[in-house]
């Protein structure tokens, strides 16, 4: 490698080997020394480097896509190497009130969030035959923030990785551009952006800036020459993002990365779930597939490694809208690092009382403690955490100060992103005991617990569903959830209108179902459904009856003010064109 001066224009290039030849295993092998050449190179070279740094070139991104090259034994075995590619140029943070202001407006946690346990019944009639089963539910619930956009003292770090492969050329790209464009507009000077583009290999194209006037005149000029070619390679891409995720100078209140793409990377999932284990950063991770070609799968597994969403974009216009909710999300999040525990209490009679089953892939099960973990919480949300519990058949009578029993506890504990402190709550679930041979009244059951049941298990029935779509069974998915839809209607009208947005999702999944629109579009759409409706994020896409993708012009399910205000701005905008 050389460093070469053009004395007429004062700016310093890097001339590297030529790659003329295909990497085979020994060219890879052969790589090695160059790196350690290079790197020495550098350090001899500091005045060279700096001028070269002055020209906005950033030679670590050029190092990072040389040293992509290498096989994993190499990498394994000369960390060393990796470590020296820092990506600590990050933006100094800029303070836009000041503290007593900003403690002014804070989000009030303690006060604003309510966690508790429910069941669908208090009181259980106790069976000397077979054990019984009720569903439960975790539920956390924030308030709306009182705080506008313009107001907020939460500041994001977003890290955008743009696929530029072949594939994306025409109305992608353009749409992509477009969309970048857009969320300049809704990010302010505390807030900082990054662009990483990729095709078979990554490249850096901005550090972590903020978004000033002037900066955001810097993004669309960096943003307009994204030119697509090349093929796919997903993880180069994240890489970069992880790496600076860690090694960033300032650390912001928020961080996040979208990943956009509409190709497949077979090796994708393996790589990331690799390097994510490395990662100590707090931040969630939303994907967005183009049109018909990419894996859904593949995305919808990676947003589930840092529990975020996935947006399925078959029409390219819709980009922004999604684009708008995702963003609505991140700058309305009021707390991180959250974390539940939920155990049984093992008290006479029940003491043989356990959870029996769980929904969705956020619980982790240490004997007979579980835990959740999410990254994130935004204002104007709920998360509900379904299970069930088994309760044991009792032979013996249950006396009179045995009635009332503590049978599961939790506690919650988040981190307020302003303050650094930590908050703590907790919740116990209560039953009341009746033996199998006395009268009780008309027990009541939750409409609440119970919809939120419902939904856990139309997306158990809707997974169910896909899978038999794709043993090219379609009639059992169509059977599957007709019976599905049938359970949720012979509800009470409470219940029902709770279900809204679960009718309509499964409605759309048996469109979705059925064999030409799976072949096209629903196996995609059904892979949407499933993630979000678990994790109560994200949009689900809605289709015609001709396959065309529908503008979301009602409330999703999982709004917050915040993302009906943004998506309502992105939506008149475009009614003006």
């Amino acid at each position: 490698m050389q460093y070469k001066q053009d004395n007429n224009a004062n700016q310093f290039q890097i001339i590297y080997p030529q790659r003329n030849k295909p990497y085979s295993q020994d060219n890879k092998q052969n790589t090695l020394p160059k790196l350690k050449h290079y790197l020495q190179e550098v350090e001899q070279n500091n005045g060279v480097l700096n001028k070269i740094k002055e020209q906005g070139i950033k030679f670590a991104d050029k190092i990072n896509n040389y040293f992509q090259v290498l096989s994993p034994q190499i990498k394994n075995h000369n960390e060393y190497l990796d470590m020296k590619l820092k990506y600590n140029d990050d933006e100094q943070l800029i303070q836009k009130q000041n503290t007593q202001q900003r403690n002014q407006k804070s989000y009030d946690l303690l006060s604003s969030i309510v966690f508790e346990i429910r069941s669908l019944r208090s009181i259980c009639k106790l069976s000397n035959q077979q054990s019984q089963y009720l569903p439960g539910m975790i539920s956390i619930k924030t308030k709306e923030s009182q705080i506008g956009l313009n107001e907020r003292s939460i500041g994001v770090d977003l890290i955008c990785l743009i696929d530029k492969s072949g594939s994306m050329r025409g109305e992608k790209i353009k749409m992509v551009k477009k969309t970048l464009i857009l969320l300049l507009d809704f990010l302010g000077e505390q807030d900082r952006l990054q662009i990483i583009t990729f095709n078979e290999q990554a490249q850096r194209l901005t550090p972590l800036k903020c978004l000033t006037e002037k900066n955001k005149q810097y993004f669309q000029s960096i943003i307009s020459q994204i030119q697509p070619r090349g093929l796919t390679k997903i993880s180069s891409a994240t890489h970069i993002a992880f790496k600076q995720l860690d090694d960033k100078l300032y650390r912001n209140n928020v961080s996040s990365i979208f990943l956009l793409s509409d190709g497949q990377d077979r090796e994708a999932l393996f790589e990331i779930s690799n390097q994510i284990k490395h990662i100590k950063q707090v931040f969630t991770l939303y994907t967005f597939g183009f049109g018909e070609d990419y894996d859904a799968q593949l995305m919808t597994s990676i947003c589930k490694l840092k529990n975020g969403y996935f947006y399925f974009v078959k029409d390219i216009t819709l980009l922004d809208e999604y684009f708008a909710h995702a963003i609505g999300e991140i700058v309305s999040v009021i707390a991180e690092q959250i974390q539940i525990n939920i155990s049984s209490i093992s008290i006479k009679p029940m003491q043989d009382l356990q959870i029996s089953k769980t929904y969705g892939n956020m619980w982790k099960q240490r004997g007979h403690i579980y835990d959740i973990n999410i990254p994130q919480l935004a204002s104007g949300t709920r998360k509900d955490f379904v299970f069930e519990i088994q309760i044991p058949q009792i032979d013996s009578k249950i006396l009179d100060h045995e009635r009332v029993v503590k049978v599961l506890e939790a506690s919650l504990s988040m981190k307020d992103p302003i303050s650094g402190e930590i908050i703590k709550k907790s919740a116990a679930l209560n039953l009341t005991l009746f033996n199998q041979d006395e009268n009780v009244d008309v027990i009541e059951e939750c409409t609440d617990v119970y919809s939120q049941y419902l939904r856990v298990k139309s997306t158990e029935t809707i997974d169910n569903a896909k899978q038999a779509c794709d043993q090219n069974n379609f009639v059992e998915a169509q059977r599957l959830l007709d019976n599905m839809m049938i359970q949720i209607q012979k509800n009470n009208h409470k219940v029902v209108q709770k279900c809204t947005g679960i009718i309509q999702d499964i409605n759309q999944a048996k469109q979705a179902s059925q064999k030409i629109q799976y072949n096209t579009f629903g196996s995609k759409q059904l892979c949407q459904m499933i993630v979000n409706n678990y994790a109560q994020g994200g949009i689900n896409s809605i289709f015609s009856f001709d396959g065309k993708q529908l503008q979301q012009l009602k409330s999703s399910q999982f709004l917050n003010l915040t993302q009906q205000t943004m998506i309502k701005i992105v939506q008149t905008k475009k009614a003006q064109y």
